[in-house]
């Protein structure tokens, strides 16, 4: 499932108000919305068809793109222990991207719905978080499927946007 689907799945609780259609996508896979969340409009960007082929147009699009990046929400199969060295090495890729320095992270241990998913503690482990200082970051246990931990997410962002502005 698509995490942007599941953002704009708040508009159900009047939480966020989606103001384009998730219909954009880009050539390599990225889909694009605009939402309204309380009182500032989102641009989202869900790039995950391009990580699964090549870091390469991440990385591209990261440094070629003319817009202000205000968060980061870095979604993790938290049932499949597998897949943790290769997470481990993506979001230190990002991390140490320039354009991105100081923003924060959200990430999402996304499955927990899944018996053999992991403990938050233990995620946060496998990803060596607590060497990061240089931002803000949580992690939240969540499901996209079932849209757990997805609003508290958006909010971790939305107050430390908040903070930024004020």
């Amino acid at each position: 499932a698509c995490i942007i689907n599941s953002i704009l799945s708040l508009h159900r609780n009047n939480k966020i108000i989606p103001v384009e259609s998730l219909s954009a996508i880009s050539n390599c896979g990225i889909i694009y919305s605009n939402c309204l969340y309380k009182d500032i409009k989102l641009s989202l960007c869900d790039m995950s068809n391009c990580l699964s082929s090549s870091n390469q147009l991440f990385l591209n699009y990261i440094n070629e793109s003319s817009r202000t990046h205000h968060g980061i929400i870095f979604v993790i199969d938290s049932s499949d222990r597998r897949k943790f060295e290769k997470s481990y090495l993506l979001l230190q890729t990002i991390l140490q991207q320039e354009k991105l320095l100081d923003i924060p992270i959200v990430i999402l241990a996304n499955k927990n719905d899944n018996i053999h998913s992991c403990q938050v503690k233990d995620l946060s482990s496998a990803l060596n978080l607590h060497n990061i200082r240089d931002r803000q970051w949580t992690v939240i246990s969540s499901s996209i499927k079932t849209g757990d931990g997805i609003s508290e997410g958006v909010d971790f962002l939305y107050n430390h946007m908040i903070e930024v502005i004020h």
